[in-house]
Parts: structure tokens; C-alpha cells; sequence
């Protein structure tokens, strides 16, 4: 599977629950190559990876869509941004990861992925392959980036094929 196929996995995922929990669509604005290995909007959720697919998914918000979406999620308005806030814009992103990752299993990929860690900074250093694919959307109440840096770790790369074919023939 291509990476674009790991992205795709995470497209409509995306789509359909940001509807389902705001009651708003979501529209996807581009895809481009990103090479941050730090978080690059006000909030954003980590979700790491590992088995057949390996590496982290950043949903990344600024922080009036984050407090917006949130609103809509509680069907009410917060008033501090507080744990509560967090738990909600991570549950967002493991309800649209779960999704994704049942579409990965249907296509025998197996993996495993973490809670989500919320930061609230831009800047903060992450532990991140820097070759990702960036998908962005626009919705009425604001931007969702979602950034991939994953790796499919199912697929021989070139080195690793030829050290085993070398120790096969030998």
C-alpha cells in the first residue's frame, strides 16, 4: 500500500464523523508534501502508530475551530479551555483514526495505535519521520489539517531486499 493509499484510508473517515459530531460538512482543500517535525497549528492531536503502519497522525487546529468544534460536539459553549476541552478534540481524532484503521484491516493491515496526546503549541518538537503528506479542509467553523507521517512497514524496501537475497545466494 503507497502512502497515498495509508492517507486515503483517513480521507472520508474525516469527512463523515466531522458531520456526524458538528453537523457541518467538511471539505477537503489540498494535499501537499510537509516536511515539519514540529506542530505547526494552536492545538493538536498526536496519535502514534505501530505494527503494519508505523509512525503518528496530527490532526492540528487552530484554537477557534478546536473551541467551536467542541462547542458543537457538548452542544453547549466552554468557557475555559480545561481537560475536558482536550478530551474532546482527542476523542474526535481516535473516533476518525478508528475508522481509518478499520478500513487499513480490511486491506489485512494490522496495527495498533495510541490514545491522543494533545498539544497546545506551536513549535513543540516531535519525534516525527519529516517526509509527510499534509491533507487539508475547510468547514464553516474553520481549517482541520491532518498531517501523515507514517511508513508501511509491509512493503521490502530495496536495501532490505538485496541483503536478502544475498544471504539466500549466498
Amino acid at each position: 500500500m503507497s502512502n497515498i493509499d495509508l492517507v486515503n484510508a483517513f480521507i472520508a473517515p474525516a469527512q463523515w464523523i466531522w458531520e456526524k459530531e458538528i453537523g457541518i460538512s467538511l471539505d477537503m482543500k489540498n494535499a501537499r508534501a510537509v516536511g515539519n517535525t514540529t506542530t505547526t497549528e494552536d492545538v493538536t492531536a498526536v496519535i502514534a502508530f505501530k505494527g503494519d503502519v508505523e509512525g503518528s497522525v496530527l490532526y492540528g487546529f487552530s484554537r477557534n475551530t478546536a473551541r467551536t468544534m467542541i462547542d458543537c460536539m457538548m452542544d453547549e459553549e466552554i468557557q475555559n479551555w480545561d481537560d475536558v476541552a482536550g478530551s474532546a478534540l482527542g476523542e474526535m481524532a481516535q473516533i476518525i483514526t478508528t475508522h481509518a484503521t478499520s478500513g487499513l484491516a480490511l486491506a489485512n493491515y494490522k496495527c495498533q495505535f495510541s490514545v491522543p496526546m494533545i498539544i497546545e503549541t506551536i513549535g513543540q518538537p516531535l519525534n516525527v519521520i519529516s517526509d509527510q503528506i499534509q491533507v487539508s479542509f475547510v468547514s464553516e467553523i474553520g481549517p482541520l489539517n491532518i498531517r501523515f507521517a507514517l511508513n508501511d512497514t509491509t512493503v521490502v524496501k530495496d536495501d532490505d531486499l538485496l541483503d536478502w537475497l544475498r544471504m539466500r545466494y549466498k
